[in-house]
């Protein structure tokens, strides 16, 4: 894990990045990203053209940038509440740095959200490669997005369940993972088998 200054001022702040579990701010500037903060609790009934101005707003005087849409996407809230990550896709688009697990819980949010396109674009490109490296590191699959997978790139998930399954199952009539063998059915129904 790496610390890096973001802004040097009176209060300096920093913040730290982890690529696996995204940005954490060390200096505790951003409190209202605290659970059950007043911004958090209002994120289940902010209007979404109000999202992005309270950001901005809240982020003063640093702004949106990579690290802070990494920290903001990591907030549980907005898997109840999808369609907050719409006014964020340009910037996550535009921002080159991010890293593939956050463009990954990106795409899955706006998968959620209804933005096919956004997810499409950055799943055909990385997703792939990405289960295969993440499952290789820590031998953990992100089932919820091999099943977004199946509907984007059927080919692509099966290719990503069979690289990852376990030694002993050799074909994929012997999986016993319940997770693995919905999954299957359902690339196999999407590629028609």
């Amino acid at each position: 894990m790496s610390i890096f200054p973001l802004q040097r001022s009176k209060a300096d702040l920093t913040l730290s990045f982890d690529p696996i579990f995204f940005s954490r701010d060390l200096s505790d500037r951003f409190s209202f990203l605290h659970y059950d903060s007043e911004f958090r609790n209002s994120l289940s009934t902010i209007e979404i053209d109000e999202f992005l101005p309270t950001l901005t707003k809240l982020f003063k005087p640093i702004g949106l940038n990579e690290v802070t849409i990494s920290i903001i996407v990591k907030l549980d809230e907005l898997l109840d509440r999808p369609e907050l990550i719409i006014p964020l896709l340009p910037f996550i688009q535009t921002y080159h740095n991010i890293s593939d697990f956050v463009k990954m819980r990106c795409a899955k949010i706006a998968y959620l959200a209804g933005e096919r396109s956004f997810s499409v674009h950055i799943l055909k490109k990385r997703a792939e490669k990405y289960l295969l490296r993440e499952s290789k590191n820590s031998w953990y699959l992100d089932y919820a997005l091999v099943e977004i997978l199946t509907e984007i790139s059927p080919s692509a998930a099966l290719r990503v369940i069979r690289k990852t399954r376990q030694k002993e199952v050799k074909k994929d009539s012997e999986e016993t993972n319940p997770e693995r063998i919905n999954i299957l059915s359902g690339i196999n129904e999407k590629l028609g088998r």
